[in-house]
């Protein structure tokens, strides 16, 4: 009997013995099939397989490489390195932070950053170091929340302490650390042994302070000699000889007032404040300053608007700083302001504080120079221009001795219409200190 089969598409028609021969040998060329792909993907997983060992070890080769190179770069930076989580504990510090702290690295890992790095401020009046653990607290929660570069510099008089219990100034910055998703994951701080610029520092004062001294003397007798001059009885003086006399007489007062802010420089970076503390009424310090100042507003005729009681408003504080505070205001906003302009002249009290400002309608102060307005020796670049004769140390000793009187000084400017300086200080003129800050008398930190 003859069968019929199907094969490729065809009708085959066969006797039924070679039939079942056929289906036997079609049966058997697709399992040879089988066979061979299953070969194939056996062949090709393999290989799949070799590549993908390739590729992982390149990688961990290059992972390895780049680590090294990394403690390589982190080891030969001359800045001590720690690197911050969001916990504030420390995931990484290089050798070089780790040989000025005392402590390995390795053990350093997974500790708080005041643990590592024990941070203590010098208070010159009292030459005692006081515990600064809150300050890198601020520090590290604006570095992580607002994304901002915190620094510290030398003459905020900072100190680490290290594990031996000696310690060395620094100076430091905190950068925030950046995902590549652009959220801050934790935090980078930098900070280096300064011992040397401090030494430096205090040097270099310490000559200001004596050269100023050395020079003040003789430029006392100069103004006297040249006052006696004037009151000499006898032939007078041709217009010519008195316009003269005049002149030595102004660069007289000039030199002695740069040499009085000298000092006072010096005083303020050597930690010489003086301390005492009276009963002052601070109207009165306004309006005798304002006296003083009466015929340098009358020559540009600028005038001046009050806007406070004349009542007395007392406070216990160092009269001597408030007036120099006062007066360093005053003549600034005169001395800016183009002639027929307005000074506006405000003071407010409060519980525990008092307030005032001085608001000129002046050349303002430039965008871009505002962050340096307290700096020494800077003056912003429309103040050179009209007037060269400057020094840039009025604010900077205004500053300085605000914040020493526990106060703060803040301004608001525009160029071409004016500045007002604003300045809280306490009624009792003492730096305010905060309850949980610890004060360890551990004697002088080396200078």
């Amino acid at each position: 009997m003859d069968a019929i089969i199907s094969y490729g598409g065809a009708l085959l028609v066969i006797g039924t013995g070679s039939a079942l021969l056929f289906c036997i040998a079609v049966y058997l060329l697709r399992l040879e099939r089988r066979a061979q792909a299953a070969v194939a993907k056996s062949i090709e997983a393999e290989a799949v397989s070799e590549w993908k060992t390739l590729v992982f070890r390149e990688a961990a080769e290059e992972i390895a490489y780049d680590r090294d190179r990394l403690n390589a770069i982190l080891s030969s930076i001359g800045e001590g390195i720690i690197v911050l989580d969001l916990k504030r504990e420390v995931v990484l510090m290089n050798q070089v932070a780790g040989i000025m702290l005392r402590s390995a690295p390795a053990e350093a890992v997974g500790k708080q950053l005041e643990h590592v790095c024990d941070l203590v401020q010098l208070q010159k009046r009292t030459r005692a170091l006081e515990l600064r653990h809150e300050l890198l607290e601020d520090m590290f929660r604006r570095v992580t929340t607002e994304a901002a570069i915190e620094a510290a510099r030398l003459t905020d008089n900072l100190y680490c302490r290290k594990l031996d219990g000696t310690t060395f100034p620094v100076s430091f910055i905190m950068a925030p650390l950046l995902q590549r998703s652009g959220t801050v994951g934790g935090a980078i701080f930098v900070f280096r042994d300064v011992t040397e610029e401090k030494r430096v520092d205090e040097a270099k004062s310490e000559f200001v302070s004596l050269a100023s001294h050395q020079l003040r003397t003789p430029l006392s007798t100069i103004g006297v000699d040249l006052e006696m001059l004037q009151s000499t009885d006898g032939t007078p003086f041709t217009q010519e000889q008195t316009a003269y006399i005049t002149e030595m007489q102004e660069a007289v007062r000039t030199m002695t007032g740069l040499i009085v802010d000298l000092l006072e420089v010096s005083r303020i970076e050597l930690g010489l404040f003086e301390t005492a503390r009276e009963s002052v009424d601070v109207v009165n310090l306004f309006d005798e300053q304002l006296v003083m100042l009466g015929s340098a507003m009358r020559r540009r005729n600028i005038h001046v608007e009050r806007q406070y009681s004349r009542a007395g408003m007392h406070a216990l504080t160092s009269r001597r700083r408030v007036q120099i505070i006062i007066q360093n205001l005053l003549s600034n906003a005169i001395k800016y302001t183009a002639p027929g302009g307005m000074l506006v002249v405000k003071f407010e009290e409060e519980k525990d504080d008092f307030l005032f400002s001085v608001r000129d309608t002046g050349w303002g102060i430039p965008q871009r120079e505002q962050s340096r307005i307290f700096e020494r020796f800077f003056r912003a670049s429309n103040a050179k221009k009209y007037d060269p004769s400057g020094t840039g140390l009025g604010l900077y000793i205004t500053k300085r001795f605000v914040e020493n009187l526990g106060g703060k000084i803040w301004f608001e400017s525009e160029k071409d219409h004016g500045t007002v300086f604003y300045v809280r200080l306490p009624k009792t003129g003492e730096v305010q200190q905060k309850e949980e800050r610890k004060r360890l008398a551990v004697g002088v930190a080396p200078l």
